[in-house]
């Protein structure tokens, strides 16, 4: 089956469009290091990151007894905001996303990150008009976003069986299965492509494979 099969496409943007895991390490280091705290590399840390990122904290070794959640996740975010445009998009992500929209398929956004900073890096980016919907969350504590598909996919005029979920994580997975849509998981972002394969669906080397 191709992606130009589906009438409609929901991306993920951290790690499926959007490259910035390494980014994402790189702060979460500077982070540990102020704390004195084991750093890790970009195999650890596609092993360890999960949703809720809370629960990805903690096998970092955060006490949050010690230091509350959210005055870390803060700290990453401010220092995420400040530095994301620093990163650049997938190889093939504007090339795909341009493909889909010749063929008339629809296409939106469906993040974990705070919608406001989603909307400007989407901006940023010139992205805008590929778009039926940019839906990101109202904090920036990464809880998921599970509530958000669901309020999606009661806006569009597709039955669930033409509409596909790209993402880069095993949460991906989860919330298309809860909607009851396809999803099909990109190598190379957040999470490794061991923790991908065990989920029980398509897992894709990399965007330019969908061209």
């Amino acid at each position: 089956m191709q992606i130009t099969d589906y009438k409609y496409v929901i991306w993920d943007w951290n790690g499926t469009l959007l490259n910035d895991a390494w980014l994402c390490m790189e702060i979460m280091n500077g982070l540990l290091r102020k704390r004195k705290m084991p750093e890790i590399n970009e195999e650890q840390y596609r092993e360890i990151f999960s949703f809720p990122v809370k629960n990805y904290y903690q096998a970092l070794g955060f006490d949050f007894d010690q230091e509350p959640f959210e005055h870390v996740s803060t700290e990453f975010i401010t220092e995420y905001d400040r530095r994301k445009f620093e990163c650049e998009l997938q190889n093939g992500a504007r090339e795909l996303l341009n493909h889909l929209q010749e063929k008339n398929i629809g296409q939106s956004i469906l993040s974990a990150s705070k919608h406001s900073s989603l909307q400007e890096i989407v901006h940023f980016y010139e992205l805008v008009p590929f778009f039926q919907d940019v839906k990101g969350i109202d904090d920036h504590h990464a809880h998921g976003k599970t509530d958000n598909a669901r309020r999606m996919m009661e806006n569009l005029d597709h039955p669930p069986k033409n509409v596909l979920l790209v993402g880069d994580t095993v949460h991906d997975y989860e919330v298309a299965d809860t909607i009851g849509i396809d999803c099909w998981l990109v190598q190379g972002g957040h999470q490794d492509a061991q923790r991908l394969s065990a989920c029980n669906t398509r897992s894709i080397s990399s965007l330019t494979d969908l061209l």
